[in-house]
């Protein structure tokens, strides 16, 4: 299995397997889109990447890969070791991340813009320690995967059973709703929308399996 890279969307993926696909195998090859005339594969996240290694700001910004956000670093002068500041969403606010630790660390000289860091910007992490989890029963942010998780706690057992993932907190709020109902019965205490079970949210894992089906 041959890795041609990871694409923003799903449509862009699935066209620069068959890009790969009629290059490597030739135009009778089995395709996504057999109707569309294949151009010119669609740029990865790596390609991206490649065109602009590095930040626009002078210092102490660059992208992590592995995080997808601004990373923000220091280097000690007396130690020459590098200290990491935190990740941000926006290469701005990571910028300004860097002039307040770097005025903080070695003075008001030590940047050009003492006017516009009166106090840091929320990194990522800050943003995640003041909400860890939701405000609904039996739902979690998930942060690995970027996505609400949905489950349901055995009383008796204390164990938690996974009941899926979701890109919206109501939406994980409601198939717990659900599933609570099925086990527990509808006098359940802790239903966050008790007026509005009907049918649960399709998850990720389902619309996956369902998009799948219709090939």
């Amino acid at each position: 299995m041959q890795n041609l890279g990871y694409f923003d969307s799903e449509m862009d993926a699935a066209r620069a397997y068959d890009c790969a696909a009629v290059k490597l195998l030739g135009l009778d090859t089995e395709r996504n889109f057999p109707d569309v005339v294949i151009s010119e594969k669609p740029e990865s996240r790596g390609d991206k990447m490649r065109e602009r290694k590095t930040s626009r700001f002078n210092f102490g910004v660059c992208w992590h890969i592995s995080n997808s956000a601004w990373s923000v670093y220091l280097r000690n002068p007396q130690t020459k070791r590098q200290h990491r500041v935190g990740y941000y969403a926006s290469e701005e606010a990571a910028a300004r991340a860097y002039d307040y630790a770097a005025i903080k660390m070695h003075g008001p000289g030590y940047t050009e813009r003492p006017a516009e860091v009166s106090e840091p910007p929320a990194s990522l992490g800050d943003q995640m320690r003041e909400r860890k989890t939701s405000r609904f029963n039996g739902v979690s942010w998930k942060k690995n995967r970027s996505v609400w998780h949905a489950y349901l706690k055995n009383p008796q057992t204390m164990r938690s059973q996974h009941i899926g993932f979701y890109d919206s907190e109501v939406d994980a709020a409601l198939v717990y709703d659900c599933v609570a109902v099925e086990v527990h019965g509808p006098v359940w205490r802790k239903l966050t929308f008790p007026e509005l079970i009907t049918k649960p949210p399709e998850s990720r894992g389902d619309e996956l399996r369902r998009l799948k089906a219709l090939r």
